[in-house]
């Protein structure tokens, strides 16, 4: 049975993964405060992606035929029982670039129209691997090219992360990101790496958390990937290939 201060760990993991998020992590409650909006930013950034054609926002039973499901994945993987109690923010991290990441997903302008998930947990004796699907559908393509060059410039800036959060663990993190088109079939794609360790109770595991978000017209999919501790040849490598399996039913969808 895997050790409890792993799970806490591992449960640390994927908060931080929230911080890289590009979610509708935005509420009824968020106020846009007196910084730029994602088009004043992106107006003022060399020419990006031309946003394409915008579809009609997709019902969440087309959102939910392109989620991954447990058979996509390496055998053991299940559905996440403890998926809900996760959903925390990223409060934890601010003081380091962590929460500057996390600060631009509470924008409103960032919210989702339609949005549906799906998570995932494989559990051995030394670490937990887990696996977020998401798919979101947007009125306006140009909020995503624009939440996306936000984004990507955030993280850009973003290479190295030390500290402690607000639950005692301790995190010394190194970020890559970049928005090379590595899918087959999307117009826009932004990548992060992030590996390190998360450490409490003097215990020490290696963390390694894989981020893409590729978007199909006014539609995302985002895949986050994490592997804490040691669990077979771990999820993270596998990125591309489980978000081009979503990116493939979307397409199915929007035809």
């Amino acid at each position: 049975m895997i050790l409890s201060p792993v799970r806490r760990v591992a449960a640390a993991a994927s908060v931080l993964s929230l911080a890289l998020a590009l979610t509708a992590c935005g509420t009824d409650e968020d106020e846009p405060g007196d910084e730029p909006t994602a088009q004043e930013t992106a107006s003022e950034a060399p020419d990006g992606p031309e946003p394409g054609g915008d579809g009609p926002v997709l019902s969440e039973d087309d959102l939910s035929a392109a989620l991954l499901v447990a058979e996509d994945l390496p055998g053991g993987y299940v559905v996440d029982p403890d998926a809900d109690d996760d959903e925390d923010d990223a409060a934890g991290f601010q003081g380091s670039c962590l929460g500057d990441v996390g600060d631009i997903t509470d924008r409103p302008e960032f919210d989702a129209d339609a949005k549906v998930e799906a998570s995932f947990v494989l559990e051995g004796d030394a670490g937990q691997s887990s696996v977020k699907s998401q798919v979101q559908s947007y009125a306006d393509s140009q909020q995503i090219v624009d939440a996306i060059a936000l984004f990507s410039e955030t993280v850009a800036e973003c290479t190295t992360a030390t500290g402690t959060d607000e639950q005692g663990f301790d995190y010394d993190l190194q970020l890559q990101s970049d928005q090379t088109v590595s899918l087959t079939g999307v117009d826009e794609q932004a990548r992060v790496a992030v590996r390190g360790t998360l450490s409490t109770e003097g215990l020490e595991l290696p963390v390694d958390i894989g981020y893409n978000v590729a978007r199909i017209g006014n539609n995302l999919v985002i895949i986050n990937t994490i592997d804490i501790g040691e669990v077979g040849d771990g999820i993270v490598a596998s990125t591309d290939v489980v978000a081009q399996v979503s990116v493939d039913r979307l397409a199915e969808v929007t035809g």
